[in-house]
């Protein structure tokens, strides 16, 4: 018997299949004085923040496709940089490229240590991410190539990692504290430099970093890394189990559309 729901989940943690039970009504009651100052100090004390350590080893990272584009990442094994798509080697590239050329060509000119952003896999640290979010609302966006906007969110699979699962592929991740191709962005490129951006990142209590950083991966991710690839749809979900034992991969497909609506 499947130990996944339809959608994908462990049954019990699928919101779909076992929506959260409704909170009882609480009923009002008559607080003296006393009762509520001690109420009122004890809401104070817990108010400070503990210093909970932060877990980056955990910190999910979302790279987006297009769905023609999957079928070859499968085959090949890998989620390759720009610059291994766009080698002299290679007969062509991915099938829809989601940057614009001048974002392209940034990448291509900026560079950490000894080499360019092109050579690195880019992913989110948020499944809301601003980029994303341009993309399932059908907004012009200069990092986008400009045909994007006809296309619909649904049409996109999220490629979902974490950086324990990056770094023990033996993947080199540097952060970026906004956008990789962009003049003042910085980046954190040694383990220990990554992993304090990382928790600056997760400590913003506005969540606005979140949504403009990047996790820059050298080179390319295998398909082994990915702890979970997000589609929009059961129908979707059923095809890319296809795709995934038509390659013999075994990566597990969720069907979340909260990832894919409209902002």
């Amino acid at each position: 018997m499947s130990d996944e729901c339809r959608h994908g989940f462990e049954p019990e943690l699928c919101a779909v299949c076992n929506p959260p039970k409704v909170p009882e009504k609480i009923v009002a009651t008559r607080v003296t004085t006393a009762t509520r100052t001690t109420q009122s100090n004890s809401v104070n004390r817990g108010s400070k923040k503990q210093g909970k350590p932060v877990r980056v080893d955990q910190q999910r990272l979302y790279h987006v496709t297009h769905t023609r584009n999957l079928p070859a990442i499968l085959a090949g094994g890998s989620i390759l940089c720009d610059d291994l798509l766009h080698d002299a080697d290679r007969t062509e590239g991915a099938e829809v490229a989601l940057s614009s050329e001048e974002n392209r060509a940034a990448r291509r000119r900026i560079m950490i240590d000894d080499a360019a952003v092109s050579a690195y896999v880019p992913f989110f640290l948020s499944p809301d991410a601003s980029v994303w979010g341009s993309i399932r609302s059908r907004e012009p966006n200069v990092r986008l190539a400009s045909d994007i906007v006809r296309t619909s969110p649904t049409d996109y699979v999220m490629l979902v990692a974490t950086v324990a699962s990056i770094r023990a592929a033996d993947g080199d991740i540097v952060i970026a504290d906004g956008d990789a191709a962009a003049g003042l962005t910085r980046f954190a490129s040694e383990p220990d430099q990554a992993d304090r951006m990382l928790a600056r990142v997760a400590l913003d209590d506005s969540g606005e970093l979140k949504l403009v950083a990047e996790a820059l991966v050298r080179g390319e991710v295998p398909v082994s890394a990915l702890s979970i690839i997000g589609v929009a749809s059961i129908k979707q979900r059923e095809r890319v189990k296809q795709q995934l034992a038509d390659a013999g991969l075994h990566t597990k497909v969720a069907a979340h559309q909260p990832w894919f609506v409209a902002q």
